[in-house]
């Protein structure tokens, strides 16, 4: 995301924490105790979602993947509104399609 700003600090600590190790050890422990058929399959796509926000999250959104234990966080780059954005998407919706047809 570009240049998004928080509405306030409770906003941006809940962010990160759900865009963290963290909060995906939160979630996989929570889908593990109302889901545990599925967790697993619920667990890897909420890390998947992480990692592939990192590449495209710059600035006040930027990765911090071991918040709140440390600041370092990840920069990337938007790819909102760029021919390189597009292609992105793109390749990701035919991947799930082809996921989906097996």
């Amino acid at each position: 995301l570009k240049d998004m700003r928080f509405y306030n600090k409770v906003d941006r600590n809940i962010y990160r924490i759900l865009h963290s190790i963290l909060g995906w050890e939160i979630f996989t422990l929570f889908s593990f105790l109302l889901f545990k058929e599925i967790f697993y399959v619920m667990s890897l796509v909420y890390f998947l979602h992480i990692l592939v926000d990192i590449p495209s999250h710059q600035n006040e959104c930027a990765n911090q993947p071991f918040f709140p234990f440390s600041k370092y966080k990840i920069e990337g780059k938007s790819y909102i509104g760029s021919k390189r954005g597009f292609i992105f998407w793109v390749i990701l919706i035919v991947i799930i399609i082809a996921f989906n047809l097996k």
